[in-house]
């Protein structure tokens, strides 16, 4: 530095101050025309946020005698430029249906196999990003109970590529199946009553046309990796009935979400 000398920018005229609405880092003063102030500067590398989060999964198998599974997994669900979410079902796993907001939506399967949801932006709502829905229906064939009546349960949930707070998991079991507590298995924990740790909030999000959003999906699918020829899906529901168990977890990061039991007393009618 030559011919001037640091102040503190406290001590800068305001006149100075309010040229700029960012914070002053650096005073100086100086008189005459000699003046020489080297500054190096740069611009820092930016670090990884997250701009996709799942604030809860919640899934719900219907259960049937014969061993079948329909399964309904609802995804509340911020996001911020990820377009799409994309899902490993399990495997034997068959999508019937998926929606986005409400909206059936078509999605595409990548090279790698796993579902391709379109995704549309949150609406920005008091300082904050609201949340929307995501919603699919798989159905997958398990193993049927021996002719004791007796056999293991044992599912997984698609793998998100997006972190999620709280998932939520219901299996409705027939009414005759009595699970043994002692086999119970799985990172979901087994609880009597779910604990719905997360507020319920009005889901709002930016409304985009439904044809694009298929459009973008096909453009980044495997070649004749779509699912079906374009047409929107059919919407499912889940005939719920039979006996509640419940599994939760707090904060899935990237890893299979499972479950597994032992039963008895299913024996062929």
């Amino acid at each position: 530095m030559k011919g001037a000398t640091p102040v503190d920018v406290r001590a800068l005229p305001a006149a100075i101050l309010g040229i700029t609405g960012q914070p002053v880092l650096l005073g100086y003063k100086y008189l005459g025309t000699d003046v020489s102030i080297p500054l190096s500067a740069w611009q820092h590398v930016d670090a990884d946020v997250l701009v996709t989060l799942l604030d809860e999964t919640r899934a719900r198998t219907m259960w049937t005698r014969e061993g079948r599974r329909l399964t309904s997994v609802k995804y509340r669900i911020r996001n911020n430029r990820r377009q799409f979410l994309r899902l490993a079902l399990p495997k034997g796993g068959e999508l019937w249906s998926a929606s986005v907001g409400g909206r059936a939506v078509q999605p595409a399967l990548a090279a790698d196999k796993r579902v391709m949801i379109p995704l549309v932006r949150s609406q920005a709502a008091g300082g904050k990003l609201a949340a929307f829905e995501v919603e699919i229906v798989y159905v997958e064939n398990g193993a049927p109970p021996s002719d004791n009546g007796r056999g293991q349960f044992a599912a997984t949930l698609p793998r998100a590529d997006a972190p999620c707070t709280y998932v939520a998991w219901t299996v409705y079991a027939p009414d005759d199946a009595k699970v043994k507590r002692w086999s119970i298995d799985g990172n979901l924990r087994k609880v009597r009553y779910l604990s719905n740790p997360i507020p319920a909030e009005d889901m709002n999000y930016v409304q985009t046309a439904t044809p694009q959003m298929a459009e973008a999906a096909q453009n980044q699918a495997a070649p004749g990796g779509s699912l079906g020829d374009g047409a929107m899906p059919v919407p499912v529901s889940l005939p719920l009935q039979g006996r509640e168990v419940h599994f939760e977890k707090l904060l899935a990061l990237d890893e299979e979400l499972t479950i597994g039991f032992k039963y008895r007393g299913l024996k062929k009618r």
